[in-house]
């Protein structure tokens, strides 16, 4: 086997291992998908390594591309003034690289969009966090002040209660008072018309006596 078939073989082996990183790669990439934010360590550790090891591969398939050469004849001798043949390289020759060009720019941008997908699913869970955050603070304080003036509202009730006790204490012992005075001063009456009369009958008696 002559050294261009050995690197064709080699870059076909190239090819298909890249083909089975990127079978796995999706796979993961569907799990972590469906674990959203909380997508476990080992997922996350395997994307990384396979990313690692497709960019190996890349490399790899760029270099024995390049190495895979378009037919040329070159003078031994630089300054030599033998004509030289130098078949350009075809198009079909230049596929494959670009090819691996446009895989290794779709690779470059899958693992930029995961990132930003992964930066903007941390930016939205923190987001939710904000939100509940604050949504359970607005719920405590609502409840902090309606317990405030349930407690206000108590606090004028027994007030008003005692008020209208201390009212009524008050009433009961002025007509207690009043009660006293006025039937002290019905007896003070009583006691002058008494005397009155008993001296009225003394006068009478002694007018009579005479």
């Amino acid at each position: 086997m002559g050294a261009l078939e050995d690197t064709q073989t080699q870059l076909d082996e190239l090819l298909k291992l890249r083909e089975a990183h990127r079978r796995r790669l999706s796979v993961l990439q569907v799990q972590a998908a469906q674990f959203g934010i909380d997508a476990p360590p080992q997922i996350v550790t395997e994307q990384a390594d396979i990313d690692r090891q497709l960019t190996a591969v890349n490399q790899k398939i760029s270099l024995l591309s390049g190495a895979l050469p378009s037919q040329q004849r070159y003078p031994v001798d630089p300054k030599s003034l033998i004509p030289q043949t130098i078949v350009p390289a075809t198009i079909n020759e230049h596929l494959p690289v670009i090819s691996l060009e446009l895989v290794h720019l779709g690779d470059e941008m899958r693992k930029n969009f995961q990132a930003a997908y992964q930066s903007q699913a941390k930016d939205t869970d923190s987001l939710w966090h904000a939100i509940t955050d604050t949504r359970d603070e607005v719920a405590v304080e609502r409840d902090e002040r309606r317990s405030w003036q349930e407690q206000e509202h108590i606090a004028r009730e027994e007030w008003q209660d005692d008020e209208q006790d201390t009212r009524r204490y008050g009433t009961s012992i002025l007509m207690r008072w009043i009660w006293v005075i006025s039937s002290a001063l019905v007896l003070l009456f009583i006691i002058v018309v008494i005397i009155a009369v008993t001296a009225y009958v003394r006068e009478l008696l002694a007018q009579a006596s005479r």
